[in-house]
């Protein structure tokens, strides 16, 4: 999936496990969709999971989180899945879901041609009957490159 316009661009796979990964934020645009990185062109490791759209406090992901909460029960534990997507007028809005506990996050896209800028919200649904407390949550958390992890 890509998303922008003709000086930006936002590149998302869903990999394995219903994972939404961020592969590429920024300019330009590129022309093919092969000129994008891929996997091929990352460190992966099994201890952490980096390039999450959006990251949550679960499972082996020990980089900066987006969202933090705790279920009824006492779990912690934040599996978010692709859910869907809907692309349409310059407006992105990425679905994801914890279909276990019924928590459902919407990240949102919006192009805003005039200013060059892609604008970036989200929102956070609890479709269960049960209560569900948000401990920390964040819009995005960005994923910097060093010479060390190149």
């Amino acid at each position: 999936m890509v998303f922008g316009n003709s000086e930006h661009g936002l590149r998302f796979w869903i990999r394995q496990f219903r994972k939404v990964k961020n592969y590429y934020w920024g300019g330009p645009k590129l022309p093919r969709l092969e000129d994008y990185p891929t996997d091929k062109d990352y460190i992966v490791t099994d201890r952490y999971s980096w390039n999450h759209e959006f990251s949550a406090r679960s499972e082996n992901n020990h980089v900066e989180h987006c969202l933090k909460v705790e279920y009824f029960d006492g779990v912690r534990d934040v599996i978010l899945n692709y859910e869907n997507y809907i692309n349409e007028d310059n407006l992105l809005i990425v679905s994801l879901i914890d279909a276990y506990y019924g928590l459902r996050v919407r990240l949102f896209y919006q192009l805003i041609e005039e200013y060059d800028i892609i604008e970036r919200w989200i929102e956070v649904e609890n479709s269960s009957l049960k209560p569900i407390k948000i401990e920390d949550i964040k819009s995005a958390s960005v994923y910097l490159e060093n010479e060390k992890n190149c």
